[in-house]
């Protein structure tokens, strides 16, 4: 993997923007499995603070791969990483996470002296962001400024991860295996009790709410339905509109996955732009010239998918 982005669900936000550089807003804790070719049957550790860059938006991490240490007995490892010393992963921070804008963060994996494009053991990352920046010695330096602020109503919300790997050409995503679901719950909520009603004063049972219902978001598909299969540049565009009877249409079309003849087109967002020399040579299993199929996917937090096609055919 070199690139990994995420984007959170409307209302998740990172602070810390702006932060003096060497400011600490995190740490991360890298594991290599004991599939590992340096001292196999041993579980290594790397670990590093997130640190704030002093360029707006920017954090980075540089774990000192020539200080791995193994769990099982503390001893120092050598090799790891193909020997270097260090690598400077970035962590930028994107959008502000309004309520209708998705929060999104960005991390870029520094490559610098490495020559080979596959793992050379199952490696963990654990990031870990603070609630507030701290210095050096581990004082808060800035208590007004929170550095997660999380969405304000209480449920399960998804998270979409995509990731760019060595193998993948150009600048194409794809999304990640299994989904990340988060539940967020209002600590006022949970912390306060409810009174007791007195002997002499009984209380009428409350009516509870009627519990809301939910349905899969709703997606159209709109764009050409013809084109040419040789085209070289992107003129062929798509959009996409979500209907949901719970979440914010504007969040959910901002997070929409596109496919191309059942293939990730690595693109999230409203639009699809495609050559239709790209679109035509997606799958190889189906001839360029004919009919495609466009897809836009859309979850909702209530788990529930939608669908929306579009069926587009190309001549030569």
């Amino acid at each position: 993997m070199k690139k990994l982005r995420v984007i959170g669900p409307g209302g998740f936000a990172l602070g810390g923007r702006t932060l003096p550089a060497g400011s600490k807003v995190g740490t991360l804790q890298i594991t290599f499995g004991t599939d590992n070719i340096w001292q196999s049957g041993h579980e290594i550790d790397v670990d590093a603070d997130i640190l704030a860059t002093g360029r707006a938006h920017e954090w980075e991490m540089i774990p000192i791969y020539s200080g791995a240490i193994s769990d099982a007995d503390n001893s120092p490892v050598s090799g790891v990483k193909e020997g270097v010393t260090s690598l400077t992963h970035s962590f930028t921070i994107g959008a502000s996470g309004t309520a209708g804008v998705p929060g999104k963060l960005f991390i870029e994996m520094d490559r610098t002296g490495l020559t080979k494009a596959h793992n050379e053991a199952t490696e963990t990352w654990i990031i870990t962001i603070f609630d507030k920046a701290r210095d050096s010695a581990g004082d808060v330096i800035i208590p007004e400024e929170r550095l997660v602020t999380n969405p304000s109503v209480s449920k399960v919300y998804r998270w979409l991860t995509e990731e760019h790997t060595t193998i993948q050409v150009g600048d194409i995503f794809s999304a990640v295996a299994g989904r990340l679901a988060v539940v967020i719950k209002d600590p006022a909520a949970s912390a306060t009790s409810t009174p007791e009603p007195t002997p002499s004063t009984p209380s009428p049972s409350p009516t509870p709410p009627p519990t809301p219902t939910n349905t899969p978001p709703v997606v159209t598909v709109s764009g050409p339905t013809t084109g040419s299969a040789s085209a070289p540049t992107p003129n062929l565009e798509f959009t996409a509109t979500v209907f949901d009877d719970n979440d914010n249409s504007t969040t959910l079309e901002s997070a929409l996955v596109w496919f191309i003849d059942g293939e990730p087109a690595g693109t999230i967002g409203p639009t699809l732009l495609s050559p239709g020399l790209q679109l035509g040579l997606k799958d190889p299993a189906v001839p360029a010239e004919g009919p495609h199929t466009i897809r836009a996917f859309s979850l909702d937090s209530g788990s529930l998918t939608g669908v929306g096609t579009l069926i587009i055919t190309l001549s030569p």
